[in-house]
């Protein structure tokens, strides 16, 4: 506004002139200085806010990992106790179809040795009846043995022929003890065969649940290995944001060291700095209606 001045106080006027000056230039750095830390301490805040978020989430991800890494390990010692009763099942049967093969070669031998015993007994008395021209034995007659009735005596001319009659009944006998053997040969044969073949089925059958179990247990490994690998990502990913929010936490104090003052007297600084305006400016006044008429233009 325009004051008419004497012009006595006019260096008095331009001092006064020049603290209002600087009295505005501080409020203005003041509100610059608060803005500025307003600014630090929000971007500072978010900072620690979202340092924050990141150690929650990795915390969060580092448990679940850690869970599906247990459950995972679980599920391969139950493939591994898999695999350990399919081999002991392996085992097991090897054994006995081993102990079975030995008992079925030792019976067939048996049987065999049988077969040759009764040949012997039987050309032997074959052998006999044929030098005393008593008896002449031929397969076809074996089945005949019943049927014929056994002779009354056993000599003839004075000189003993042996008993023909009862004779072709123990070559029948003997016969007949041979085709026994022969039947059990065969029937035994036939039951090793099978029994062979049903081995050989569920050997194979475990055999390839076996390797399925290997197979499985490969792709958990594998699932294992990546579950570790996140889980150490995961691990990183929650120290760099802990070291992150240790770098804001120290920032935050530093902020706090510039700014805390600032925030605290802001207000009192504004208002008692308007009131020492106000009165550089009634005092002004009071000097310019005092002094030498002039013209001035308060800022």
């Amino acid at each position: 506004m325009a004051v008419k001045t004497t012009g006595h106080f006019d260096d008095v006027i331009v001092m006064i002139d020049k603290m209002v000056a600087v009295l505005r230039e501080e409020g203005q750095s003041d509100i610059e200085h608060r803005d500025r830390c307003e600014n630090k301490q929000n971007a500072n805040g978010n900072s620690k806010e979202d340092a924050d978020h990141e150690i929650s989430k990795a915390k969060d991800a580092i448990e679940r990992l850690e869970q599906a890494m247990k459950d995972k390990k679980d599920e391969i010692k139950e493939i591994e106790k898999s695999q350990g009763a399919a081999k002991k099942t392996m085992a097991d049967i090897t054994a006995q179809r081993t102990k079975d093969k030995a008992a079925y070669a030792l019976a067939l031998k048996d049987d065999q040795d049988a077969i040759v015993l009764l040949d012997e007994a039987k050309d032997a008395l074959g052998k006999f009846y044929r030098d005393t021209s008593a008896l002449q034995v031929e397969p076809a007659e074996v089945n005949m043995v019943a049927a014929k009735p056994a002779p009354n005596t056993n000599w003839q001319g004075g000189d003993y022929k042996g008993s023909s009659g009862e004779a072709r009944g123990v070559i029948g006998i003997l016969e007949m003890l041979k085709e026994d053997h022969r039947k059990q040969i065969k029937s035994e044969g036939q039951d090793e065969i099978d029994a062979q073949v049903s081995y050989e089925k569920e050997f194979t059958a475990l055999t390839r649940n076996f390797r399925a179990l290997e197979k499985t247990k490969g792709a958990c490994e594998s699932e294992l290995a990546s579950l570790g690998s996140d889980r150490q990502d995961q691990t990183e990913t929650k120290t760099d944001a802990e070291n992150d929010l240790a770098d804001e936490e120290k920032l935050a104090k530093a902020i706090a060291a510039d700014c805390n003052w600032i925030k605290s007297h802001f207000d009192k600084r504004r208002a008692s700095r308007a009131a020492e305006v106000d009165g550089l400016v009634e005092a002004k006044e009071f000097l310019a209606q005092a002094g030498s008429p002039s013209d001035l233009e308060m800022p």
